[in-house]
């Protein structure tokens, strides 16, 4: 397999410390475009309601109680979802899927009021499906780079192990160890991109960085190493030493 998709990757991941800033800015930006008209309008509807509420003479407090809850929480997310990207922290990359998870409850919530069916009230929105369709692309993209060399560590490490153990007298424990660690650790990244995409949750797609990363370490520092012979003395001489 070539080597350039592996160290292009590893190389923009050290050089650009903006890019997940980027990242989290086009996906709040895209929740934007597919939420908000919707959370405003509730937001306006709750806000009435609570305006009603306070203009009774006796106001049923448990109602309202829960109403300013929803309308709170409504605040938030609408803020979260207008943030400017310099107002981006990393903490946002974390409070993505479950602000998305909020989002879709609050709409689902909505639309059931709303006796829609019990199957079709229970979908999510079709933004939800675009996130999967994209995550799934790049698993994809992933899988077709990375996992003909993952498969290959994998059989050469477990026919390592299978020699080890038929062995009348066995290696130290502590490399047997560190053997199996190493083949749990391809086996998690192999399950990884395996994945169906109807199996997606919202946390694989925090997760795709950090599992690339780890992809593109186990094996760049697993990748068997070339042998670059030593310069012959005198081969360069140093500055100083050269004919004026």
């Amino acid at each position: 397999m070539s080597a350039s998709p592996l160290d292009s990757t590893a190389q923009t991941g050290q050089s650009s410390g903006g890019d997940w800033q980027e990242q989290v800015y086009q996906h709040i930006k895209s929740m934007k475009e597919s939420y908000l008209p919707e959370l405003n309008e509730m937001y306006q509807k709750i806000a009435t309601q609570l305006q009603q509420h306070n203009s009774l003479p006796t106001q049923p407090k448990l109602d309202q109680l829960e109403k300013m809850n929803v309308f709170k929480m409504l605040e938030r997310i609408i803020a979260f979802l207008q943030v400017s990207k310099s107002n981006i922290s990393p903490n946002f990359k974390e409070k993505l899927g479950s602000y998305e998870n909020h989002i879709i409850n609050f709409i689902n919530r909505k639309r059931h009021k709303k006796a829609m069916p019990p199957m079709q009230s229970r979908q999510l929105p079709l933004p939800h499906i675009d996130w999967q369709e994209e995550v799934y692309q790049k698993i994809k993209s992933m899988k077709e780079n990375y996992l003909p060399e993952l498969n290959e560590m994998y059989q050469k490490s477990a026919s390592k192990l299978q020699r080890h153990t038929s062995l009348p007298q066995q290696p130290k424990s502590y490399k047997l160890e560190k053997l199996k660690k190493f083949m749990k650790m391809l086996e998690c990244a192999i399950a990884f991109l395996q994945v169906s995409k109807s199996n997606m949750s919202p946390n694989y797609r925090l997760k795709l960085d950090s599992c690339e990363k780890q992809i593109i370490k186990i094996i760049n520092i697993n990748r068997p190493k070339k042998i670059v012979p030593p310069l012959q003395y005198g081969q360069f001489p140093p500055p100083h030493m050269q004919s004026h």
